[in-house]
């Protein structure tokens, strides 16, 4: 897994609780987004309930490592799954992520590796 993330209506109280509680290095922070990065590279997200990620975020989600999301995401698209979205890029970490939804009705996603 390469991401985690968690939808919370408490969203200063789980930045502060990771950040100084669990001692999680913070690396990026917004209003309704903080996300940590983990020794290993992986990834951890808060989301606020009053972010636009939240419409969708039902509870925690998974997000899981691959070489290649574009491929990935054609190849589960093939096996019909559907997707949240387009497949998102941030330019400055070259992270690419999209989120799909599991035969349970909740999210997952797919994520490029992390840059450390």
């Amino acid at each position: 897994m390469g991401w985690v993330g968690t939808r919370t209506p408490y969203f200063e109280d789980t930045v502060l609780f990771f950040r100084d509680v669990l001692k999680l290095p913070l690396s990026v922070e917004s209003p309704q987004f903080a996300e940590f990065t983990l020794e290993g590279g992986e990834r951890l997200g808060v989301i606020g309930s009053r972010s636009a990620e939240a419409t969708f975020m039902n509870g925690p989600t998974i997000e899981f490592v691959v070489a290649d999301v574009g491929r990935a995401r054609s190849q589960l698209e093939a096996a019909g799954v559907r997707f949240i979205g387009e497949i998102h890029r941030d330019k400055a970490s070259g992270l690419a992520w999209t989120n799909f939804w599991g035969p349970d009705g909740y999210p997952y996603g797919l994520t490029s590796a992390a840059k450390l």
